[in-house]
């Protein structure tokens, strides 16, 4: 479940074991790199401005980069800043220095209010840069020499090279002379747009697409079907894909609802139709129960009433192919009707004649499907962050990158509810913080069955026997554990300690390395835990000094880092501090695979 934390966390890693004078030089080596990831493969060297731009210029067609020249500084601006030096840069260069940023590097000025909202703009802070600039070679000549920094933040794919206005432009002459010709003959948008399509490799590939959807296996990878109130179709769509869940357009069916309700007298009609409506958009069982029932009152109270007896016959045990909230695990997208596909065939009303021949449809179809395509993929690709002063939360900055704007709008809405000026939280601090280290206790116990657990709530009693007893609550005083291990939380702060049965010694652990907090460890676990071990002699007491809190929120971490490192007889090394993300991670995936073990057993 976590193979690529074990990868960056193994204590005899070569890096974490290599002598300490030693490990910050390699680690360095190791993690400084010359050319940013997105730069990589790009030459560092060019003859002339000319040289570098093809190049710069295909080499972002190939990657599907977007840069675009944000500064630049001429020769003579440059000549005039060394006027002192013998060597100036030739003028023919022309200008001496170009900056090109990533086109999301720009800033979002808002110029309105903020009542309307916008999802993204093209800016998202990204920070990558390629600067170039004219420089002197040992030999005497001048080049070009290319560097960059930073990175993208965001995706980089063809879809959203091409949302680019001047990435799609055409330049064969002779398409540019046909559109010229078009365009004078009268031609629409559409038209000219299909006749490019028809000078494509697509059209040939007509044949093979269809063949393709035809065997295509991931049909059978469908899971919801949305049908609309011609249910006869069901047995069919069941046979077929009896993987999938079958919906009803939630449209048809109030639409053939109301039309039932058409017979009755009119002041019951406008009532029950209400009614109708109300049961199909539910959102809870009480609330369909009760619409219902209301229906059944309008109707006279008589469960034989035609109407009523019709409803529940057709409908009243289909519920989960209707009632929205039947529908809440299955993934519809907020998909309730099938209008779009009516929407689209008024589309294609449009465009398609009636004296078109076969080909001339078939061409015309698939270039509205290419068409449309290319839309959803413009819009879906689209990069983009939040407008400044609307969503500067740094949260909301950075998930507004990696979601769409209908999930980030529900995700705002909460967060906002959240973090607002009413709301109101009591929570134990040492609860919250409780759960991760205690699961994480258990979870070093199953790898080593040999060590034993202190539960730490032992500390919350006040009286010695209460204490002793929630100590042992875990099992700790069975011999068969030689070591026994412990955490415990004081003002808000973890410790952690391991007794040795056999070597009769005892390893406190305090991340600040507080001798106040040291006093306290000693003195709680003379009292409640050394009674319940019952070690005989008193312990030896030794202190993990090595190791010291660099913030103040890593103290449960440590707590468990060092207790894996004395149970496993690993040595201590400085590099360890860098790894503070991962280490977190680390402890928190083997917890919820613990409890994901433990649930899998009960089950059994």
């Amino acid at each position: 479940m976590y193979p690529l934390v074990h990868v960056a966390l193994m204590w005899r890693l070569p890096e974490c074991v290599a002598p300490l004078q030693n490990v910050n030089r390699k680690f360095k080596q190791r993690t400084k790199l010359s050319v940013p990831v997105f730069f990589v493969g790009f030459p560092s060297t060019f003859d002339s401005w000319d040289a570098f731009h093809a190049s710069f210029d295909h080499f972002q067609r190939e990657s599907f980069q977007q840069f675009s020249k944000r500064a630049s500084s001429s020769v003579t601006v440059r000549d005039k800043q060394i006027e002192q030096s013998k060597t100036l840069v030739p003028t023919k260069w022309g200008f001496y220095s170009k900056t090109l940023k990533c086109t999301h590097a720009q800033k979002h000025q808002p110029r309105g209010t903020g009542k309307r909202k916008h999802s993204k703009v093209r800016g998202t802070k990204c920070t990558a840069t390629v600067n170039v600039r004219v420089a002197a070679t040992p030999s005497g000549t001048w080049e070009l020499r290319v560097s960059a920094s930073g990175n993208h933040n965001h995706d980089l794919n063809e879809h959203l090279w091409e949302n680019y206005a001047e990435n799609r432009t055409i330049t064969d002459p002779h398409l540019k002379s046909d559109v010229a010709v078009l365009h004078k003959a009268g031609a629409s948008a559409r038209g000219i747009l299909q006749y490019l399509r028809e000078r494509t490799v697509n059209l040939r590939r007509v044949i093979q697409i269809f063949k393709q959807k035809k065997n295509n296996p991931e049909w059978v990878s469908l899971r919801v079907f949305m049908t609309d109130k011609a249910v006869h179709k069901k047995d069919v769509l069941r046979e077929e894909f009896p993987d999938a869940t079958q919906l009803i357009c939630q449209w048809h069916v109030i639409t053939w609802l109301k039309k039932q309700a058409e017979r009755l007298a009119g002041p019951v009609k406008k009532h029950v139709k209400a009614l109708m409506a109300l049961m199909v958009y539910a959102k809870a069982q009480n609330e369909y129960e009760d619409a219902r029932g209301a229906m059944l009152e309008k109707l006279g109270g008589s469960v034989n009433h035609l109407l009523f007896r019709t409803f529940m016959d057709n409908w009243g045990n289909t519920q989960d192919a209707w009632v929205s909230f039947k529908r809440g695990n299955i993934p519809h997208l907020t998909n309730n009707t099938n209008n779009r596909i009516e929407s689209k065939w008024g589309k294609i009303k449009d465009v398609i004649k009636g004296t078109f021949t076969i080909d001339q449809v078939l061409s015309t179809l698939i270039t509205q499907h290419e068409h449309a395509e290319e839309e959803y993929f413009a819009e879906y690709d689209r990069v983009g962050g939040p407008p400044s002063g609307f969503y500067e939360d740094l949260e909301l900055s950075a998930l507004s990158l990696q979601m769409s704007k209908f999930a980030f709008n529900l995700v705002s809405d909460q967060y906002a509810l959240a973090i607002g000026a009413s709301a109101d939280y009591d929570m134990e601090p040492f609860v919250a913080s409780y759960h991760v280290p205690v699961v994480s206790l258990f979870a070093l116990r199953a790898e080593h069955p040999g060590v034993g657990v202190v539960h730490p709530s032992f500390h919350q009693f006040v009286l010695p026997e209460q204490k002793r007893r929630v100590a042992g609550g875990c099992g700790a005083s069975d011999p068969k554990f030689k070591r026994v291990v412990g955490v415990l939380n004081t003002d808000l702060h973890w410790v952690a300690f391991l007794i040795d049965r056999k070597n009769k010694v005892r390893y406190m652990f305090d991340p600040l390395q507080s001798d106040a907090n040291y006093k306290i460890i000693e003195k709680i676990v003379r009292q409640a835990v050394e009674g319940l071990l019952d070690v005989g002699s008193k312990l030896l007491y030794g202190r993990f000094s090595w190791c010291k809190q660099q913030d103040s929120t890593s103290c449960g971490i440590w707590c468990l880092a060092v207790l894996e490192m004395l149970i496993t007889d690993s040595k201590w090394d400085d590099c360890l501090y860098r790894v503070v993300p991962y280490l977190r991670m680390r402890y928190l995936y083997k917890a919820i695979a613990f409890i994901e073990k433990m649930a899998i057993m009960a089950n059994e």
